[in-house]
């Protein structure tokens, strides 16, 4: 007899069926689901997820060897005492394989659950977050570090290489974890819920809330200075450059939160000397000590601006927003436009992709070895 499930119904099964392979601490969990992604249309996704279980107890080694994860955690807990006893975020390192769908786009570099299944629910057990380590990695290699190539003199890119290549996955999940956990402070905070006392559109709410948690990542966690340079190099070259090839003017900066915080990645940084421009050779470079000093004032711009929101009415809490983002890049015409220098720069890297195609990794001699 068939049973026909609704699109309710399908989704929990699906939620259910995801949970049970991470309570059995399974290496490989099948898919076949329709997913809501951040980026793009939803659809269906089908094949398998590995977790990588290897590079998560190794992130989590390295913080314990350097500082440790709760030491890190009291940092957050003193910056917003909102912030409770918070141990290991049950977000995950991911890697896809032989996915067909709307995950093999190459658009998203994770996905947040329930949400991803289009549900919300009131348990919290069933919000946790996979990180897609591979996504990330072919980002770097045939997008992030290809720009940093055609645009930075040799020693930036010696710089980059230095601080990101050799351990990039690695920096990847580390900076995965303290991002969720940056979503849950500041009156930014998205995870589990927003803050009580702000109210803004979503384009707002998503601007806002991804840059405070990659600012206070870096400013956080200072002994590891490579995120400083993966924060800048993912949201200018990969973020950044989203929509240009198609509108040279704008790019997908009025439509893509992300987008927009790369265009304003560059005026701060370019503001501060954090980046130059260089006419003789016609290359960027990169003073990387005034990395975590960018990070600073961004913070305090944040902090500023959030005491702005919160004291004003819920309905002027928009206009407030929009009014800083106007003092930050250029708005013309009612529409945000790149920054003139930064579109010479996305204009010089045209012919590297704005999204990586997905290179499906096969690693099963057959589907047999696959326990579903």
């Amino acid at each position: 007899m068939f049973i026909h499930l609704n699109y309710t119904e399908k989704s929990h099964k699906a939620l259910n069926n995801i949970k049970k392979y991470l309570t059995q601490n399974s290496d490989i969990i099948p898919i076949n689901y329709k997913f809501y992604l951040t980026k793009g249309y939803p659809g269906n996704a089908k094949g398998y997820l590995y977790r990588d279980k290897r590079l998560e107890k190794s992130v989590k080694n390295i913080i314990e060897s350097n500082l440790g994860y709760h030491v890190i955690i009291k940092r957050y807990q003193a910056y917003d005492n909102s912030l409770g006893l918070f141990d290991w975020p049950e977000h995950y390192a991911i890697k896809l394989l032989n996915v067909d769908g709307v995950l093999s786009t190459g658009n998203n570099i994770f996905m947040f659950f329930p949400e991803v299944l289009g549900i919300n629910t009131e348990n919290i057990a069933d919000y946790f977050g996979f990180e897609f380590v591979d996504a990330w990695v072919s980002v770097f290699d045939k997008v992030v570090f290809p720009c940093i190539k055609q645009t930075f003199c040799l020693d930036s890119q010696y710089q980059f290489y230095q601080h990101l290549n050799s351990e990039l996955e690695h920096t990847i999940y580390l900076a995965s974890i303290f991002h969720e956990i940056g979503h849950r402070v500041s009156c930014w905070k998205v995870s589990p819920a927003k803050h009580p006392q702000v109210s803004l559109s979503k384009f707002h709410t998503d601007i806002m809330g991804e840059l405070s948690t990659d600012t206070l990542l870096v400013n956080l966690l200072p002994e590891f200075p490579e995120l400083g340079y993966f924060v800048l190099a993912q949201r200018l070259f990969w973020f950044g450059r989203k929509g240009f090839s198609s509108n040279h003017l704008s790019g997908a900066i009025n439509q893509d939160n992300d987008a927009w915080i790369g265009s304003y990645l560059w005026n701060k940084s370019c503001k501060i000397g954090c980046i130059e421009f260089i006419p003789e050779s016609k290359k960027l470079i990169l003073n990387a000590a005034k990395i975590i000093p960018l990070f600073s004032l961004i913070l305090e711009d944040l902090n500023q601006l959030g005491l702005e929101v919160i004291n004003a009415s819920p309905g002027n809490q928009d206009m407030i927003v929009h009014q800083w983002l106007c003092k930050n890049l250029e708005f013309v015409d009612n529409q945000f436009i790149l920054p003139t220098q930064f579109r010479n720069v996305l204009a010089a890297c045209i012919n590297i992709c704005e999204t990586p195609a997905y290179d499906p990794k096969i690693i099963f001699e057959s589907s047999n070895s696959v326990v579903a």
